[in-house]
């Protein structure tokens, strides 16, 4: 991928209130919340996924947070049907309240790398294998809990997300789509910089403006989700 910026393609097909029942999309083989936290909010998205790589976004938008349990966050999770297990948040920010909240409710912890191109992971072969998703970390929480994390290679992650996207197939979004969804997923661009010295090229994501991106990270979230429950037919 050369430079370039997200296209956004919206379905008119169905709304967010379609699924507010829990209903599965056809052939649904996953579904994940993934949820980008701030100081006094969150954004998430919820999404089910086919396998082979379609995604359909069912909810996405922001939740204010109680400063306690976030009984908002579970209530919207549980109204969509998404696993415990398969709810992942950000641990990007606060990491000890979020592992108290992932101790407390089952979920999963995940934190983007900008400066990782993959990671290495363990074979009986004895030959590690690349991936672009970490071994699992573990992070003790106050209440005494162990919380679960991975990190991902946020700059890979985000171009698979963006070629899904520009499919035009691979990713349905829909009617009512929020605003901030459509300019939280259009702040950051992809550029290419060449090494003057060596001539290499590093491909790398910015934010020229440094809008709101909470939905896109959710979103790369998404991505990373799939990845690890090997949803794509190859990475």
């Amino acid at each position: 991928m050369a430079d370039s910026e997200v296209i956004i393609k919206r379905s008119s097909d169905y709304s967010k209130a379609d699924f507010a029942a829990g209903q599965p999309i056809e052939g649904e083989a996953h579904r994940f919340a993934t949820i980008d936290a701030g100081k006094d909010h969150y954004w998430m998205v919820i999404a089910a996924w086919r396998q082979g790589g379609f995604c359909q976004v069912l909810w996405e938008g922001y939740i204010p947070s109680d400063g306690e349990d976030e009984k908002q966050l579970l209530a919207i999770c549980d109204q969509y049907a998404v696993p415990r297990a398969k709810t992942l948040i950000d641990f990007g920010y606060d990491v000890d309240r979020m592992a108290d909240l992932s101790v407390k409710h089952g979920w999963m912890g995940i934190r983007g790398d900008g400066n990782k191109a993959h990671f290495l992971h363990p074979t009986q072969s004895g030959k590690p294998v690349e991936k672009l998703y970490s071994m699992t970390k573990r992070h003790r929480a106050r209440s005494g809990g162990i919380a679960k994390y991975i990190f991902v290679a946020s700059n890979s992650i985000k171009d698979i997300l963006a070629r899904l996207l520009a499919s035009g197939e691979q990713i349905e979004l829909p009617g009512d789509l929020s605003k901030p969804f459509e300019n939280h997923m259009q702040c950051e661009r992809r550029i290419v910089e060449r090494n003057s010295k060596t001539g290499q090229e590093k491909a790398q994501w910015i934010r020229p403006s440094g809008g709101a991106n909470h939905l896109f990270d959710a979103m790369c979230y998404q991505v990373a989700a799939a990845l690890v429950m090997r949803i794509f037919d190859s990475e």
